[in-house]
């Protein structure tokens, strides 16, 4: 077999639906790297997210979003929010997921849009929950 981005990918996909997920980012951090296009990297996002590694599923979202020809914008940026908001980057996902919603509505992609408006109202709430509690403690 031989060592090309395909085949490193497969393997890493391989282990992904196994649920070995460490493992499977070894492969899918090499295979995105050497893929041209950035699906592999969304894929590898997608990973990190689910082993809360909110830093690196970012990362992987700035290198699929970097590929030429990559067609699932919206999805990564919407991915990449969410992450945002883990980090308690609260300000970043709100301005991803305001943009997300803005495409989505004009691409007519109904059901990430109805999902990023309401990551975006709930991160909004959030904000606010974090003000109150801030001015509570401070006042």
């Amino acid at each position: 077999i031989t060592r090309d981005a395909k085949n490193i990918e497969r393997l890493g996909v391989y282990y992904q639906r196994a649920q070995e997920l460490e493992k499977a980012i070894v492969y899918l951090q090499e295979a995105a790297i050497l893929s041209a296009d950035g699906d592999v990297a969304l894929r590898l996002a997608y990973v990190y997210s689910r082993l809360e590694n909110y830093k690196e599923a970012i990362s992987a979202v700035q290198l699929a979003l970097e590929k030429k020809g990559f067609s699932k914008s919206l999805e990564a940026r919407f991915l990449m929010a969410q992450a945002q908001f883990h980090l308690k980057q609260f300000n970043d996902a709100r301005e991803n997921l305001a943009e997300v919603v803005k495409d989505a509505q004009r691409q007519e992609a109904n059901a990430i849009y109805q999902q990023a408006k309401q990551w975006l109202n709930f991160v909004e709430a959030e904000m606010k929950r974090q003000q109150d509690i801030a001015e509570y403690l401070n006042g």
